[in-house]
């Protein structure tokens, strides 16, 4: 896992078009599996595309680091496609878990430096996103993904 949210109000405000990312969690999990320029790119503010499968789709959301909130966030057309098209489960409260599908099938975030990737680039080819009403039907949905997946 990369990272973790549990939606606020503010996260499904289509006037606000983005995903509020813990700092310290982004800063531990999921910066270390990009490229050093890509990582930069993301704290300067201008951004990176992201991929992120979910059950109903692929979506290119833009990851980048606002300075004025201290926050990571996904945002752009691609975040607010997906939002779209999960509106149906998408509620305050609900936990979303993002995980990173390494190019050889294995799953990163336990760590930096856990798969050496594709040689220097990104360690992980794409995001796969879970959605849960609460955190203990997230772990039933973490174990089901983790045989779906091939995890141990």
């Amino acid at each position: 896992m990369v990272a973790e949210k549990e939606l606020q109000r503010s996260d499904l405000d289509t006037n606000q078009n983005r995903l509020l990312l813990r700092r310290n969690e982004v800063r531990r999990r999921l910066l270390p599996l990009l490229p050093p320029e890509e990582a930069e790119a993301v704290e300067s503010g201008e951004g990176i595309m992201l991929e992120i499968f979910s059950n109903v789709g692929r979506f290119n959301v833009n990851f980048k680091y606002w300075r004025s909130s201290k926050a990571y966030v996904f945002n752009g057309s691609g975040w607010g496609s997906l939002r779209g098209h999960h509106k149906h489960i998408f509620r305050e409260g609900n936990v979303l878990r993002f995980f990173a599908d390494c190019p050889n099938g294995e799953t990163a975030g336990g760590g930096a430096g856990d798969h050496d990737g594709n040689g220097g680039g990104r360690k992980f080819s794409h995001l796969w996103m879970v959605v849960a009403a609460n955190r203990e039907l997230m772990e039933a949905a973490e174990v089901l993904n983790s045989f779906k997946h091939g995890c141990h």
